[in-house]
């Protein structure tokens, strides 16, 4: 039997800027300031995510008819599996990036955040699961 050993990172220190007094705007020592918004999207893509998540995908417009097929587009594109369950929905007229470059893990935010019921879920080992639910119509 053989027993791991880890290293615990330790967290980076905390480093605050000085600002000598009656300093004006362009004297003020710091990093430059971050846009809040990158490329028109709504949020920032976590940090530590994989490269597959990162790489820029397109998917067609002609499959906004069904979200398996955009899915499953995405998954050929970054070279992950692909399972779904339940119905398949019609992602016409949601904000899915459809026919714009964006990175997967972009595009498949957007699918998750539409209006169809159910979970998209990206394992450890990069497969990807949707599994939707019956519309309560």
């Amino acid at each position: 039997m053989w027993y791991a050993q880890g290293h615990i990172e330790q967290p980076a220190p905390i480093v605050r800027f000085a600002t000598p007094a009656g300093a004006t705007p362009s004297q003020r020592a710091g990093p430059p300031a971050r846009p809040a918004v990158v490329k028109g999207s709504v949020f920032e893509m976590p940090a530590g995510l994989p490269p597959f998540l990162k790489k820029q995908v397109i998917v067609p417009v002609a499959d906004e008819t069904s979200e398996f097929a955009a899915v499953k587009s995405v998954a050929l594109q970054i070279s992950a599996p692909f399972t779904h369950k339940g119905p398949d929905y019609a992602l016409v007229g949601t904000s899915v990036p459809f026919g714009k470059p964006c990175p997967a893990y972009e595009f498949l935010w957007y699918i998750g955040e539409s209006y169809v019921p159910g979970t998209l879920n990206i394992n450890g080992s990069g497969a990807i699961a949707a599994i939707n639910q019956k519309s309560k119509q």
